[in-house]
C-alpha cells in the first residue's frame, strides 16, 4: 500500500490501526521507545516513512541513536540517497 502525495498517514492506514496491524507515532521519544521494545522481542525491524512529509520540507528520515548503547549495530538504508 501507498500513501497518495499529500495523505494524511493517520486516515490512509486508519483500517490497519484500527485493526492492530499497524501503529503511528509522531512524537520522535515515543518512535524510540517502540523500536526499543520491538527490537527486544524480534532482531529486525522495518519503518515505512512518510514521503510527502520528507518532500515537502516538513520531515526528514528518522534515525534514533541511543549514545550509551554501544551493543546496537544501525544500518540504514534509503531508496532515494542518490535524489
Amino acid at each position: 500500500m501507498k500513501a497518495l502525495k499529500g495523505e494524511n498517514p493517520d486516515e490512509f492506514h486508519s483500517g490497519q490501526v484500527h485493526e492492530g496491524k499497524a501503529q503511528i507515532y509522531k512524537d520522535s521519544i515515543d518512535q524510540y521507545i517502540q523500536i526499543i521494545e520491538t527490537l527486544k522481542k524480534k532482531s529486525s525491524m522495518a519503518i515505512h516513512d512518510d514521503r510527502a512529509a520528507q518532500n515537502s520540507g516538513k520531515g526528514g528520515k528518522l534515525l534514533l541513536i541511543d549514545p550509551a548503547d554501544y551493543g546496537t549495530q544501525h544500518i540504514f538504508f534509503d531508496d532515494s540517497a542518490l535524489e
